[in-house]
């Protein structure tokens, strides 16, 4: 049980922070900083330096006064389909791709996610190993061009994540494919 000892000075320091048991006028009471129940903010950026994780960088109070990092997704969204059964890229793949390439020269703080997907015939683990094949496929042709491994996220979902129901073979074909989603993390 805690002591009324210890509640009672407490409790007055935040009446008289608040002016509610002051003589003075509000808003010109004035209380060590030693005795403050605040603490400083040394940076200015609205976080008490105790929670400050970056108490000599002033950014956002949301994120405990340190650089928010956001990842922006910047909808270039391009994709690069594929024949049935294969991770071979077409010569229409390798233009889009050649494409991006030049997007990510251009902008060294882009990165870009390769997500494979398949159509839903055959067997699941073998479709979800081609979509991962696919992804592959792709950094592997990026890497080629001298694009950094560090800026080339992939994945694969096989059947999983479809665009459009597999009924009819133009659907299917649809779902054959590599999503390139360019992305970049930026700093506030």
């Amino acid at each position: 049980m805690i002591s009324i000892r210890l509640i009672l000075p407490v409790l007055f320091l935040i009446l008289l922070n608040n002016n509610i048991y002051s003589q003075e006028k509000p808003g010109t009471s004035k209380i060590p900083d030693s005795l403050s129940l605040q603490s400083k903010d040394t940076d200015g950026d609205g976080v008490n330096d105790n929670e400050d994780k970056c108490d000599l960088d002033p950014r956002p109070a949301n994120n405990f006064g340190c650089p928010v990092i956001v990842i922006a997704d910047h909808g270039l969204k391009q994709r690069i389909f594929f024949a049935t059964g294969t991770s071979r890229l077409s010569p229409a793949s390798v233009k889009r791709l050649n494409m991006l390439v030049e997007i990510l020269n251009e902008n060294p703080q882009f990165y870009v996610n390769l997500v494979g997907h398949t159509d839903s015939l055959g067997n699941y683990k073998a479709n979800m190993k081609l979509s991962v094949a696919r992804a592959a496929a792709a950094q592997s042709y990026l890497l080629s061009v001298g694009i950094n491994k560090n800026r080339i996220v992939t994945e694969g979902f096989g059947p999983d994540k479809p665009l459009v129901v597999n009924k009819t073979e133009a659907w299917r074909a649809t779902n054959r494919r590599v999503d390139l989603i360019l992305k970049s993390a930026i700093n506030d």
